[in-house]
């Protein structure tokens, strides 16, 4: 019971980056998942026309951030929204540390095939639809970050130079 009241709380307070003691996770809370400064990406109106609902219009900027801000190899989207299409064209860089991984609606993968491209170096995104396959994927993390916010979009960032850590914030 005192989790539920605690946890939004807590949530607020790590995303203004409180408590977040590694560089890579401040910067990326504060700059890329939260986005706070007052301006827009240049393709926010693109994926705004596109975007039928709310919220894929808000799941969209998010990967469209992040793929701005670490550019993948390679992006994979498993579903068929136009607005993510728009959200990650022309963003991808050869020799890339990462590959990109977008899950969203109700796309069924596999746990296993997630963990394999997630333990080769990729960015998983995936929407509130599936936090069983996200808290599945945490558990088999052996290094990298995650992310989670309290409606349950997912962000794991997996690279074996960082430490293994979990992060619940607002975003």
């Amino acid at each position: 019971m005192m989790a539920r009241l605690i946890g939004p709380l807590v949530r607020r307070y790590r995303a203004a980056g409180h408590g977040i003691h590694s560089p890579f996770a401040y910067w990326f809370v504060t700059d890329v998942l939260r986005h706070r400064h007052g301006y827009a990406y240049y393709c926010y109106d693109n994926i705004n026309s596109s975007a039928a609902t709310r919220r894929q219009k808000q799941f969209a900027r998010l990967v469209h951030r992040i793929a701005a801000a670490l550019p993948p190899e390679a992006i994979v989207v498993t579903t068929p929204n136009p607005a993510l299409k728009v959200a990650t064209q022309r963003l991808t860089r050869s020799g890339a540390t990462f590959s990109m991984v977008v899950v969203a609606d109700n796309t069924p993968l596999s746990l296993e095939q997630l963990a394999g491209a997630l333990n080769r170096g990729s960015i998983m995104i995936l929407s509130r639809e599936h936090r069983e396959l996200a808290a599945g994927l945490r558990q088999q993390m052996t290094a990298g970050m995650s992310f989670t916010s309290g409606n349950g979009n997912c962000v794991i960032v997996g690279n074996r130079q960082l430490p293994l850590t979990h992060y619940s914030i607002a975003f």
